[in-house]
Parts: C-alpha cells; structure tokens; sequence
C-alpha cells in the first residue's frame, strides 16, 4: 500500500512538474509579450542618436563627451521608467517591492538589475557610438546584431545552471545563429575598413550580450524557481527603481573619464570634472533632451516590464530569444528616421554642426542614422528562421522525445485542456486515502 502512495505521489509530483513545462498557452503568450518588448526596445537606442546642439561639443553650445552623455541619456532612463512603473502599478505595489527586499534573496535583484541595466545600456548606448563613429558610418544595426548573441549565451546558461532541455534542432539553430552574427560582423569590418574605436565598439556589444544574459538567467532563477517565486512586476519596480539611484552616483565617474580623455571638457581639475558629471543635468533646459530622455524612459518602463512578463512565464532563453526580432525592427525604424530627416533636411554628416554653420538654438539637432548595409538582409533572414526554431523549443524536444503523433496532441488539440484539474482531483483522492 505505502509503494503505491508513494508511486501516486511521484506520478502526480511528475504530472504537476509537466503542468507548469507544458502550460503552453501561458509560454506562448509570454513570447508573444517578449515580441512586442523587442519593438520598443528597438527605439531606444536609434532615439539616441537624435542629437541636439547642447549635447554634442562641436556645437558650441555643448560642453560634455561621450561618456557624460551616454550615462546621463541611461540615468534619464531609469528615472523617467521608474516613475511611469510607480503610475502604472499603483503606490500600494510599490511599497510591496520595497517589503521583498527583507529577504536576502531580493537584493540579488538589485544585484542583476545594475548589470543588466544602467551597466548594460552604457556599453550598448557606446557600442552604438563607437561603432558608428569608427566606421564613419551611423548605422545602429551592429550593436543591435551583436547584443542578439544574447539568446545563445542563455541556452548554454540555462543548459548548464538550470539544467533546461535544449532540442538538437534548437542547439543547430542557436549554432548558425552565432555563426551568422559573427559573420555579419567580419563582412562589416573588411567591408568598411573599421578602425580601433569600431573594434572597440563591438567588444562593448559583446559585454553587454553577457550582461543581459547574466540578468535574464538570474531573474528566471528569482522568479520562477526560488521560493519566493518574485512576481514580475516587483522585480521589475525594484531593479529599475534602484538602477535609477546607481546612474545618479556612477555620473561623477563618467565625466571624470571623459575629462582623461579628451580636451573638450574644459574642467581646471578633477574635482571639476567630477562635479560636471552632476552638473550635466543642465542640458535638460532643452525641451528636445527632456523629451528624448523622458520619452525613451516611459518606454523603457513598458519594455522591462514586459520583458520580465515573458521571463516570468515562458523563460530566460525564450524572452531572450524574442528578443532577435530587433534585427528587423532596427532598421525599419532607421528608414523611417531617414524619412523624416531628409524631408526636413536634418541629415547629420561629418562635422555636420561645423558645416551648417554654428546652431542657433540648444534645441537645434541632427539626426544621425543611416542604411543598413547592403548585405545586412542576407544574413538577417535566416536568422529569423533561427528564431522560429529557438522560440518553439519545447515544441521541438516533445518532438524530439515523443514523437509526432504526442507533440501534435499536446500541442495542436484540446486533449490536455483539464490536465491540471485531473491532477488536483487525485491529490484529494489521495489524501482521503491517507486519512
């Protein structure tokens, strides 16, 4: 009698464990979500290069570099996001988040959330930069491609630290993915002749694919197989809330590195150029700066929070893996910036401030975006199709493991529909047994 409870339990503990891997309708919208995040998070970075006199010192009325610049644009980010989040998910919710952090294990959401947030988007918003200035170039589709390595990075992860199953197709398509990125970007390099700066580039895309997969991999952990099982949307309040406060301290730094490197920042000493990390706040006096700042961070806020949603319900690999559909949005988007800078004769070229003449207005900009490259497509559309493969993982592995005619059903019928009440109804059945 006792073999057989115990059987009993271990089939329903079995069944129960395949619920939760099987709930496929909540695993599919979780990828549907993580789709539509790749949308908005494909604007951000392009917003970024709407650039307005006060920010650029060729201008004359700029007076900050690079790295000044591109933290306070992620600073903006995080603060603008988490005020939207506080609206969004109310006060009470909020106050929630802030209870959670009694426990040791949700500081480790602060943790990853400053590596795969405000340090993360630094090297992107860079990589973006370097890339683009080392090849004279204003294309933003090849930090785009590099960060997209992300999902390979996070199946090997997942394989390894959370010991998911990976399907031999989805191995296979994760392989040529990887194999096309790099190949992308070698064509790029011989084709545009890439200087240092562009190489650079490339290594901080690199660096922030490995951040976000650290983040992606350990919030899937948090949330989905801790003990307090954290819901999304507190993670989410919690790590944007505390990357906000992060950027604030780290802007001293990033001015103090721009004063080592470079003539325009005209500080006397280091204390100066510490303090102008603070004192850059200033270019927020621009409507158009206030406006790109608060507008990319009101994005942000939707993005992460849906990001997080399909972490939460599908799972790292997969909501990174959504993720790859930036490779189309990206330059889309740069056409329809093209559009509008040509139309209204706003196109940045080299010195582009010095040859139009000095600006007469902080809110004077330029927009410096341009094509993809010609060969961009050809290596995006079978990446694509990876995409379909790595997506539907778990389709292919009770393919794999089940054979045909038992993937159909589960996948493509009704038959499991009340799967989870069956199961409920034999626990009590055992339990009563028990008693």
């Amino acid at each position: 009698m006792k073999k057989q409870e115990v059987k009993s339990e271990n089939t329903i503990t079995f069944q129960s464990e395949n619920l939760v891997e099987k709930n496929h309708r909540v695993v599919l919208i979780g990828i549907f979500v993580g789709l539509c995040s790749a949308v908005i998070y494909s604007l951000m970075p392009l917003l970024s290069n709407i650039e307005t006199a006060i920010e650029n010192p060729v201008s004359g009325l700029g007076r900050y570099g690079t790295y000044t610049i591109s933290t306070l644009y992620v600073t903006w980010q995080e603060i603008a996001a988490a005020v939207t989040m506080l609206f969004i998910f109310g006060p009470m919710r909020a106050f929630r988040s802030f209870k959670l952090l009694k426990h040791r294990k949700a500081w480790f959401i602060v943790l990853l959330g400053f590596l795969g947030g405000p340090i993360a988007m630094v090297f992107i918003t860079l990589a973006a930069l370097f890339v683009m200035t080392g090849a004279g170039l204003s294309d933003g589709t090849i930090g785009s491609m590099l960060l997209n390595l992300q999902p390979v990075f996070c199946a090997i992860a997942a394989m390894v630290f959370l010991k998911q199953k990976q399907s031999n197709y989805t191995i296979v398509a994760l392989i040529i993915t990887a194999i096309l990125m790099v190949g992308f970007v070698t064509t790029f390099g011989v084709a545009e002749k890439i200087q240092v700066q562009s190489i650079l580039g490339i290594v901080f895309a690199l660096i922030a694919a490995g951040l976000y997969t650290l983040e992606a991999i350990g919030m899937e952990k948090l949330m989905k197989y801790s003990e307090f099982n954290f819901p999304f949307q507190e993670t989410s309040f919690i790590k944007t809330t505390f990357s906000a406060l992060f950027m604030i301290i780290l802007m001293p730094l990033a001015s103090s590195i721009d004063f080592w490197s470079s003539s325009d920042i005209t500080a006397e000493s280091y204390g100066h150029a510490f303090l102008n990390g603070w004192a850059s706040f200033e270019i927020m006096q621009s409507w158009v700066v206030a406006l790109k700042f608060i507008g990319c961070g009101i994005l942000l806020a939707f993005g992460r929070t849906m990001y997080y949603y399909a972490i939460k319900h599908a799972s790292g690999t997969y909501a990174a893996s959504t993720q790859l559909l930036m490779l189309i949005w990206t330059p889309i988007i740069q056409y329809v910036m093209n559009g509008i800078a040509r139309g209204n004769n706003l196109v940045a070229i080299q010195d582009g401030w010095l040859t139009s003449g000095p600006p007469g207005s902080i809110n004077s900009i330029r927009i410096l975006t341009s094509e993809p490259q010609s060969y961009y497509w050809f290596f995006v559309i079978p990446i694509i199709l990876c995409l379909f493969v790595i997506t539907f993982n778990q389709f292919f592995v009770d393919l794999q493991t089940k054979g045909w005619q038992q993937a159909k059903a589960i996948w493509f019928t009704k038959k499991n529909k009340n799967l989870e009440e069956e199961i409920q109804q034999k626990e009590v059945k055992i339990k009563k047994e028990k008693k």
